[in-house]
């Protein structure tokens, strides 16, 4: 019902803003530039919209190098897509200018904690945010072009973990099938993403693993700005290490935190038992019961021994 809902106003619409949550990762970034190809294959114009500027890793995807951290002078769409924000906050400085829209769609696969928008198309049993924008295409009667297939594969592949998480299942092989068919390839993907790293990357991820240690089954470590100097590194050169971390053996969950200018930014992970998306919210974040993360107005050191109590007390109520 609410996708054949937000299917007519997608139509109906001339002009439309489509917008993802700030400090992008690949399923915002691949669910918002895959429908906003859909769109101006159907005609429409179209602005993408984000506080922040997307990571290098992400610059091969179609239509990266046309986000905008503002609208253009005078823009007033039609409709405004929101996709893979669990809350309007999520969009960060974007926020008033997504919602003055007269019709805002809220598009994404969270588990609807602060829903928003006139139209509300979630589903917490896709993989991706990515993978619903595939499933959308059909209704919008635009052909499955490589270039869009590009940009929801790697949503896909970014958020399953290359198919390793076990968010992944028959359904979303069978969406990826039809990604790949559409001339999507996984390789070049995958390898864009995660495998082309700068030194700077390589010295920070060793500045990390040299500072990481355990408590309670939960493996952590932080990064100060110091180390960020030292390693030569942007703030966006840490996606990756929260997965290293949770490569160790016996344990539960991982977390990392590092210090940016906005306060510490905290990742969080975990296997199966601890919901790390209940711990994100008690510091105004958010995520996935098993990938979450929040931003702490603190130093790092003490941003992590706050997310650490709050861990050991989930642990202990029987959160495992």
């Amino acid at each position: 019902m609410m996708i054949r809902a937000a299917a007519d106003a997608m139509k109906a619409a001339n002009r439309l803003t489509v917008a993802c949550h700030l400090k992008p990762d690949g399923d915002a970034l691949g669910s918002m530039l895959g429908l906003a190809l859909a769109l101006e294959a159907m005609g429409k114009e179209v602005i993408r919209l984000c506080q922040d500027t997307p990571p290098e890793a992400y610059t091969f995807l179609p239509g990266a190098d046309r986000i905008r951290q503002s609208p253009p002078a005078n823009w007033q769409p039609d409709v405004s897509v929101a996709l893979d924000c669990e809350s309007a906050s999520r969009l960060g400085t974007i926020e008033s200018v997504v919602m003055a829209a007269p019709i805002v769609i809220d598009i994404d696969h969270h588990a609807g904690y602060n829903p928003f928008g006139h139209i509300q198309v979630l589903d917490p049993t896709a993989a991706a945010t990515s993978q619903q924008v595939c499933e959308f295409i059909p209704c919008l009667d635009v052909p499955l072009t490589r270039e869009l297939a590009v940009c929801l594969l790697a949503g896909i592949i970014f958020d399953t973990g290359a198919f390793r998480f076990s968010n992944t299942t028959p359904r979303t092989f069978s969406t990826a099938a039809t990604l790949c068919a559409a001339g999507a390839e996984p390789d070049m993907i995958h390898r864009r993403m995660f495998d082309e790293r700068p030194v700077s990357a390589l010295r920070l991820l060793g500045i990390a693993l040299r500072a990481v240690n355990t408590r309670d089954g939960i493996a952590f470590s932080l990064l100060t700005r110091e180390d960020f100097e030292r390693a030569g590194a942007r703030d966006s050169e840490t996606e990756g290490i929260i997965n290293q971390l949770m490569s160790l053996r016996d344990i539960e969950g991982a977390v990392l935190v590092y210090e940016t200018a906005e306060g510490s930014k905290v990742s969080l992970r975990s296997r199966e038992g601890l919901d790390v998306a209940a711990v994100a919210r008690e510091f105004g974040g958010g995520g996935h019961v098993k990938a979450a993360g929040c931003t702490i107005k603190a130093p790092a050191a003490e941003a992590l021994q706050r997310v650490l109590s709050v861990i050991t007390t989930a642990l202990s109520d029987g959160a495992h």
